[in-house]
């Protein structure tokens, strides 16, 4: 029942992956100087589709993995930190929304050291902050401390 369940999320996000690659045609792959918007998700779709087929073959040559009884606990979690993120990050701004939802996810749910957990979420923060607002330029929310 549960490799049922495994294969139809699997087909559902490779059909979702393959919507997406069409609407993508559409859009221009390349602009003047940079890529264009279609570029992005054309290969995300592409991702989606390849990944989902993975999927779906490792489902048919092995048996489903099954989240233990007392995991559940940490999936919610994790969604619900998530969802409590993208509900702040307009009002907190990208960086402090996020950077305390990956401290949130290694110190709270992981249960990683202080030390740990400051270093990776301050060191992803630095990292996707220079990827997205400074290589890319991409605007992105600011909290009321500017950033």
């Amino acid at each position: 029942m549960k490799l049922r369940g495994e294969l139809v999320a699997s087909g559902l996000c490779m059909l979702f992956g393959v919507l997406w690659v069409a609407a993508a045609l559409g859009l221009p792959y390349m602009g003047e100087f940079a890529p264009g918007s279609g570029f992005l998700p054309l290969w995300l779709g592409a991702c989606l589709v390849v990944l989902s087929a993975v999927h779906v073959v490792s489902c048919l040559r092995t048996q489903p993995a099954h989240i233990p009884a007392g995991h559940w606990r940490k999936v919610l979690a994790v969604a619900l930190g998530l969802i409590v993120c993208v509900a702040v990050v307009g009002s907190l701004g990208f960086v402090v929304a996020v950077g305390a939802y990956l401290l949130f996810l290694l110190r709270g749910v992981e249960k990683e050291s202080w030390r740990t957990s400051l270093g990776v979420a301050a060191s992803a923060i630095v990292v996707l902050f220079a990827l997205f607002h400074v290589w890319l330029h991409v605007p992105l929310p600011t909290g009321p401390w500017g950033f």
